[in-house]
């Protein structure tokens, strides 16, 4: 790679904590051995649950937010309160109604 030869994909490797970890912090830093796994990979780079590659024109649509969520792990359920969850089925209902009278106006008109 360089100046006149850029990448055209860069590559992410999605470093895990370790079991009962919820962050780093002074007490428990992160551990050299921890990146083992990174090390193994690195010479026979292959996408996997914790590897993927982004194609360079991605990151420039995203205004080079580097920020890119791994694209093998499920998105966290969304947790709504009642009160949102009713306004979400109320307006499903409402596009339902506009759906069906949309359909009986066809049908009406055949």
């Amino acid at each position: 790679m360089t100046k006149a030869n850029p990448p055209k994909k860069i590559w992410y490797f999605e470093h895990k904590l370790p079991e009962n970890y919820k962050t780093y912090s002074k007490t428990k830093p992160i551990q050299l051995s921890e990146f083992e796994g990174l090390k193994k990979w690195w010479h026979n780079r292959k996408e996997n649950e914790v590897a993927w590659q982004v194609d360079i024109k991605t990151i420039q649509d995203n205004s080079y937010n580097l920020d890119i969520k791994n694209p093998h792990q499920p998105e966290a359920e969304k947790q709504y309160s009642s009160e949102a969850l009713l306004l979400k089925m109320n307006q499903s209902f409402s596009k339902s109604d506009d759906l069906l009278t949309q359909l009986q106006t066809a049908l009406s008109n055949d």
